[in-house]
């Protein structure tokens, strides 16, 4: 499981998998087991998933599911 407790600008955000394979020399972690997600209330699940630290970029691989809602409206 990866958290992210919220702050001042962002909610709190989860991400829970059977498998991570993660390299810190890189700042990457990647998987092909499905995952569950949930950001503020916005949530879902898919069948993989990759995360670049340093960049910040999340990207979810295949068989998405979400209800996705504007963080701007609560």
């Amino acid at each position: 499981m990866l958290t992210k407790t919220a702050d001042g600008r962002r909610q709190a955000g989860k991400v829970e998998t059977e498998k991570l394979h993660v390299d810190t020399e890189s700042q990457y972690a990647q998987t092909d087991t499905p995952v569950s997600f949930q950001y503020g209330a916005s949530h879902g699940q898919a069948g993989g998933m990759t995360y670049n630290h340093k960049t910040g970029m999340l990207n979810f691989s295949s068989k998405v599911k979400a209800a996705i809602y504007d963080t701007k409206d609560m």
